[in-house]
């Protein structure tokens, strides 16, 4: 009793609560043998078989003071917060392991470590040491809050949700007061799970942001690994932004997770058939699962994206049938009331037309109407297809054609190439092509400078890097070439964030344009156009290798999606490692629909083969570097 009493923040018993507690145990396990007797009362029955008193006594266990321990009145602490009294929430929440979808290999780790942390006697008993806390990390919507839930309503324990908003509420020293009630409420009530959604917002670096976080974080920090043990209390933060907690923190959850986008296309169905179990009375007979995953494996989707791409189609499909019944409201009302209904549900009668192949001129169309109700309108695999272009982000799209309409051309020029940027670490949040210009000035003095303001210090360094090798297979024959090299984005002349005090962060940054600015110098050096048609990816080391890099695999394929979405590419240079390790998500099948080819490239020689115009074989790009420079010595090394 006194270890489970020291487990909650108690320091010492008392008589009184020994006698507390043996009262609570008695009557904890009386209670169904007076419950029995009160039934057969009410029923007029008597039975013989009742326990005696010597039966309810053996029946207790020291486990049955450890749980008691942790209830008694006389360790009854100060007036919770208010953020902490609206953060306790006992909860069973209807999701269950069956409602998460892929995350293969993760989803059964997760589910068999928490359990084994919600079950201290058997971690005693076996002498395991439970982690102090896990972390859900990953892209947005891969389903780290849904695990979450799913975990507390299989588990059927005290779950805790808390958001960091609530948290930082209040008077001076509320906000660790509130983290202090939580965790102490927690210990009372073990076994117990603490949910931070979002931990990264209320436990960043410290010394970067606001005082009160920075002592929000050390009083999480205390109550992880501080004096007082988390005995049946399981702790997990997500967060879609891990580099941001701070590291001793991040230490303490001793376990990481990381949540993916699926992984394959087994992984992909799953997730569609569970969220499309709520409609299967209502599909039609085409739109069988293999189809409507045949409709979103022309993007690149998250789980939650998927779920909310399926539930957008019956929402359309639902819109369709209520523009039904308006318009033949507004028929028996007048002329006037239909043009007004057809103003206000142009697009889902237009949708409704089109499904039902008729016009508003055909002699039935009033019949047709009437018959469209939920019951004889399924939802069908159009509805996936428009819901599906619904998902576009308006700014993407936006940033998209402000290229399209300016810097990206068809026709092929020196000094021009097209790079693919993605929004986001991993490129889970779409891309763009980015244009990459390099001017040459001939008579310099051998300067590599990247123009703009927006552009990250990572850019130059893949100019560089260009440079150098460009100069060390051609007998330095360029090392007084001045190249100015510019990354045309949507992010053009915008100054670098401030992401916290002293810390900025550019706009535009990393290395995955290094083959594309590579190509691009090497055009202007050798007056050769580079193919328009040709969009790359690839970061270049000064020895002309193709390194990998993120936006291209189930993390996130950002670059992808750019490629998907440029009306001029048809071809796609990579780096050999992404197209090896690109997984089974159908991107070859999806680029070559669309009329793109994936070209691997180990070398940076290999890559120029593809991209200028003219040039078939590494031999054809070591005659141009020898007629740019006459009498070079060139050193391909591959």
């Amino acid at each position: 009793m006194e270890d489970s009493v020291r487990s909650v923040g108690g320091l010492e018993l008392t008589p009184a609560d020994v006698v507390n507690a043996f009262e609570m145990v008695i009557d904890s396990k009386s209670a169904p043998l007076q419950k029995k007797l009160v039934e057969q009362f009410r029923d007029g029955k008597a039975e013989s078989a009742l326990p005696s008193v010597e039966d309810v006594g053996s029946q207790v266990t020291l486990n049955d003071f450890r749980a008691v321990s942790r209830k008694l009145k006389s360790y009854a602490t100060e007036e919770r917060t208010e953020a902490a009294k609206k953060s306790v929430l006992r909860i069973k929440p209807k999701n269950t392991y069956g409602d998460v979808g892929g995350l293969y290999g993760v989803k059964e780790e997760v589910i068999k470590e928490i359990s084994l942390a919600l079950n201290p006697d058997l971690a005693v008993k076996s002498r395991y040491i439970p982690p102090k806390g896990f972390i859900f990390y990953g892209a947005p919507g891969t389903g780290k809050t849904l695990l979450a839930k799913a975990i507390a309503g299989e588990s059927d324990v005290w779950f805790y949700s808390i958001n960091g908003p609530s948290i930082l509420q209040g008077h001076y020293g509320d906000p660790e007061k509130t983290v202090r009630n939580i965790f102490e409420d927690a210990r009372k009530n073990a076994p117990a799970i603490i949910f931070f959604d979002e931990i990264d917002s209320v436990a960043p670096r410290r010394g970067h942001y606001d005082p009160v976080v920075d002592r929000v974080t050390s009083q999480l920090l205390t109550e992880i690994d501080g004096f007082v043990p988390l005995t049946g209390v399981v702790v997990i933060g997500s967060t879609n932004r891990l580099e941001v907690i701070d590291p001793a923190l991040l230490e303490r959850f001793t376990r990481h997770f990381e949540f993916t986008y699926p992984k394959n296309r087994k992984e992909k169905m799953e997730v569609v058939e569970i969220h499309l179990r709520r409609y299967l009375d209502c599909l039609h007979g085409d739109a069988t699962p293999d189809k409507i995953l045949e409709v979103f494996e022309k993007k690149i989707l998250s789980p939650r994206k998927i779920a909310d791409a399926i539930n957008d189609a019956n929402r359309l499909r639902t819109k369709e049938i209520e523009a039904a019944q308006q318009y033949l409201r507004a028929a028996k009302v007048g002329k006037d009331k239909v043009e007004e209904v057809k103003k206000i549900y142009k697009q889902d009668l237009e949708r409704l037309q089109k499904i039902k192949g008729v016009s508003e001129e055909d002699p039935g169309f009033l019949g047709v109407l009437e018959r469209t109700d939920p019951s004889t309108y399924p939802l069908m695999v159009y509805h996936f297809e428009k819901a599906l272009e619904n998902m576009e982000d308006e700014r993407l799209e936006e940033a998209r054609e402000m290229i399209a309409r300016t810097v990206r051309l068809e026709k092929s020029e020196v000094g021009k190439a097209y790079g693919l940027v993605a929004f986001g670490d991993t490129g889970q949040l779409g891309g763009f092509v980015g244009v990459i210009e390099v001017v040459v000035n001939r008579n310099g003095s051998g300067h590599v400078r990247v123009v703009g303001s927006e552009a990250g210090e990572s850019i130059l360094a893949s100019a560089q890097d260009a440079f150098i090798y460009l100069n060390s297979i051609s007998d330095w024959r360029f090392k007084n070439y001045d190249v100015y090299v510019e990354l045309v984005t949507p992010a053009k002349g915008m100054e670098k964030q401030v992401v916290a005090p002293g810390i900025t962060q550019p706009p535009v940054s990393g290395p995955s344009a290094g083959l594309a600015i590579g190509i691009a110098m090497l055009s202007a050096f050798t007056n050769v156009e580079v193919d328009s048609s040709v969009v790359m990816t690839g970061a270049i080391t000064t020895r002309g290798e193709v390194w990998p890099v993120g936006g291209l695999d189930y993390r996130g394929m950002g670059k992808i999606e750019a490629a998907l979405a440029d009306k001029y590419a048809r071809k796609l240079i990579l780096p050999q490692y992404n197209f090896d390790n690109i997984g089974e998500l159908g991107v070859v099948k999806m680029l070559k629909d669309r009329g793109i080819e994936m070209v691997p490239a180990k070398s940076f020689l290999e890559a120029a083969c593809h991209a200028l115009v003219g040039v078939k074989s590494v031999d054809d790009v070591v005659n141009l570097l020898v007629q740019a420079v006459p009498g070079s010595e060139i050193k391909i090394g591959f």
